[in-house]
């Protein structure tokens, strides 16, 4: 996969015209089975009021003001809102299935399971202060942030993580009329991401 990546980056870089003709048409391919994937989430997700008020609120947001933070602040206030529903309606959680026994416990004992999600949040934090306050910092650090953050905080298949993945690794402009063309110094161009993505799909 990565090195299909590269070959891929490397000719859309300036692809000729049958090549751009044919990335074309996998990133829609690609979009388009994303799409049906998200709807068919959103049919299993946001089947009660309540929950159809939170994705809709959510798409929303997530569309209008698409920053790094967005999307993990929408996970935790989304969250917080079934919870605080169910302590309303004193609604009980259904009792544990034979089947969840054998993640309640991967090896490691509640000493070291704490010690090991705290190293993995200082890292987090770290991170995400130095990204985001460093004037200029280093192309390793700008990856190392993006994708720690993105891996840590997103759960699900690759469905979830691409709007956090677009925002973050394709840097656009956009001017008053609200049309948004690809920086200069993006890491990929919106292309190349659809096209990438249309591939992965196939594969």
């Amino acid at each position: 996969m990565t090195a299909v990546g590269v070959f891929a980056a490397n000719l859309l870089a300036h692809p000729p015209g049958a090549l751009s003709a044919a990335a074309a048409g996998v990133a829609a391919v690609g979009v388009a089975l994303v799409a049906s994937a998200a709807k068919g989430m959103a049919a299993k997700l946001c089947a009660t009021p309540l929950t159809a008020i939170i994705c809709t609120g959510a798409a929303v947001i997530a569309y209008y003001w698409p920053k790094a933070y967005t999307f993990p602040v929408l996970i935790g206030v989304g969250g917080l809102m079934t919870l605080g529903w169910s302590y309303y309606k004193k609604e009980t959680p259904p009792p544990p299935k034979a089947t969840d026994a054998s993640v309640n416990s991967h090896g490691l004992s509640m000493f070291w399971g704490a010690l090991v999600l705290a190293a993995w949040l200082v890292v987090l934090i770290v991170t995400v202060v130095l990204g985001s306050t460093l004037h200029n910092p280093p192309l390793p650090l700008k990856w190392w942030e993006v994708f720690y953050r993105t891996g840590s905080i997103i759960y699900g298949g690759g469905q979830v993580v691409l709007p956090m993945l677009y925002t973050d690794v394709v840097q656009q402009t956009c001017d008053a009329n609200g049309v948004c063309t690809d920086s200069l110094n993006t890491w990929v161009t919106s292309q190349q991401f659809y096209a990438g993505l249309g591939v992965a799909q196939a594969m």
